[in-house]
């Protein structure tokens, strides 16, 4: 103690405070020995943690890890961010290099420190550093954690919610995937149709129904397209609402131009009709739809059939009759 105590002093006397503190932050000295007598002896005047961070990586450099592992839990509850994160970093370094060694009974512990760290994490350059980390280590639970966190924080928010909807799909988690898709639908303008087409695909993956033609309604919204009330359709058919199901696909109906695209909603409609034996419904779309159909061979078939399978002799009578009757004025012609 004597010795060291002396050597201090002449240090001192030798250097002013500022330069000597600049030696020994420096971190390519060769007496690691001495460096570490310094700033032992400087740290019992003055605990400063960038001093202690300095001792720890030379403590990790000649090998004396209980004494670098000791120093370094303690400055990771330092009030200084950068301090805290490179101890954080240098310890988590350490446990690394081990289980790459062969010790892979420390993946559960490498989990919990970078679950510890990530929810301990503020700054952008910290969480962006430990999602990187996460990912090496294939941990992509961790990585939407990070990246959850990433997206409250700075500029690229929908760039950051977008990769955590991307690890929730990674993970399997399906009802994070699809609250995420939602928060991005309305954080993302520019894609919009794109996360609303992603939050029905979850949503049906999921066989939330209810959600998914939540979904469909706001694409219907953004853009009339048959195809989403088709899809509508579907989903009303997995609820057993068949009767809204015909509604989707007579709105689909309207909205396509060529007749034989909009025949195959009608037929679809009266089909659905018929499975649930409703041949009130199957007069209705057959009345209100059907007649701009009977000039085709096949479409006036299939009305036909329609209208004799609700077992109404009269309402089939009169749909043979408009069919005769179309068939006559186009041979005319």
């Amino acid at each position: 103690m004597v010795f060291s105590l002396g050597i201090l002093i002449v240090v001192f006397l030798l250097f002013p405070r500022e330069r000597l503190e600049w030696l020994i932050m420096r971190e390519d000295d060769t007496n690691l020995d001495l460096s570490i007598i310094y700033i032992e002896n400087l740290l019992s005047v003055n605990p400063d943690d960038r001093m202690k961070l300095s001792l720890a990586k030379r403590y990790l450099r000649m090998g004396n890890y209980n004494e670098a592992e000791t120093l370094l839990r303690e400055l990771e509850e330092s009030p200084l961010g950068y301090v805290r994160f490179e101890a954080f970093s240098l310890r988590y370094e350490v446990l690394k290099r081990k289980y790459f060694a062969g010790n892979k009974e420390l993946r559960g512990k490498i989990e919990e420190e970078l679950r510890k760290a990530i929810n301990r994490g503020e700054d952008l350059k910290t969480l962006r550093s430990l999602y990187r980390e996460s990912l090496s280590m294939n941990m992509p639970h961790l990585a939407l954690l990070a990246a959850e966190k990433l997206s409250k924080i700075g500029r690229n928010r929908a760039y950051w919610l977008s990769e955590a909807y991307r690890q929730a799909l990674a993970t399997s988690n399906l009802r994070k995937a699809v609250e995420l898709a939602g928060k991005l639908s309305d954080m993302d303008r520019r894609r919009r149709t794109y996360w609303l087409r992603e939050g029905m695909r979850v949503a049906m993956a999921l066989k939330d129904y209810r959600l998914a033609e939540h979904y469909l309604k706001e694409l219907g919204a953004i853009k009339k397209d048959a195809r989403w009330y088709d899809r509508a359709a579907e989903l009303y058919l997995l609820e057993n609402d068949y009767r809204r199901a015909i509604d989707a696909y007579i709105a689909a109906m309207r909205l396509e131009k060529g007749t034989g695209k909009k025949f195959r909603h009608l037929k679809r409609a009266i089909e659905v009709a018929l499975w649930h034996e409703d041949y009130q419904e199957v007069k209705r779309l057959i009345r209100s739809y059907g007649r701009r159909f009977l000039g085709d061979d096949e479409m006036a078939e299939f009305i036909l059939n329609s209208a004799l399978a609700t077992g109404d002799t009269t309402f089939a009578r009169k749909i043979a009759l408009n069919i005769l009757k179309h068939f006559e004025e186009k041979t005319i012609r």
